[in-house]
């Protein structure tokens, strides 16, 4: 009905404690494989023990070469973010630079240019006063030769 594998299992009386924890002994099969190891150890040939030594060599190696390719795929993906990176902060520092300095000029020409733009102002205004002086000195005159011409014509 349940098995061990799953962690169900019937815990009997003397399984059970309480109050105190439980007291695990462990089995002697540990000791066994102690003792075979060591068995297996001392028999190994000592042509068999240069074989797996150098093969283990050779695999370490291996993986040495590969983690080295590795590390330098890695270290070329990271050059080459940050090459576009630096390229990228190149690019937008230019972008910054040239409308600072579009603004820094447009600025410097206005100063420049101002008391230009201001004596032209004054100009202007100068004119439209002596155009309106003008015309208000002519306005009676203009009345008086429509006047006459008005009454040459009746």
């Amino acid at each position: 009905m349940f098995s061990n594998s799953y962690g169900y299992s019937v815990y009997k009386r003397n399984q059970i404690n309480i109050g105190n924890p439980y007291k695990f002994i462990p089995e002697k099969s540990q000791e066994i494989e102690e003792e075979a190891y060591n068995e297996a150890v001392a028999e190994l040939d000592p042509e068999k023990e240069l074989e797996i030594s150098q093969d283990i060599i050779h695999k370490a190696k291996e993986e040495a070469a590969q983690l080295l390719r590795e590390a330098e795929i890695e270290a070329e993906n990271i050059l080459k973010k940050a090459r576009e990176e630096i390229e990228n902060l190149r690019e937008e520092t230019e972008k910054i630079a040239r409308e600072e300095g579009y603004k820094k000029g447009e600025e410097l020409a206005r100063q420049e240019y101002e008391s230009i733009i201001q004596e032209a102002q004054a100009i202007k205004n100068k004119c439209k006063e002596d155009y309106e002086s003008t015309m208000e000195s002519l306005e009676t005159d203009i009345i008086e030769l429509v006047l006459d011409i008005a009454s040459k014509v009746v």
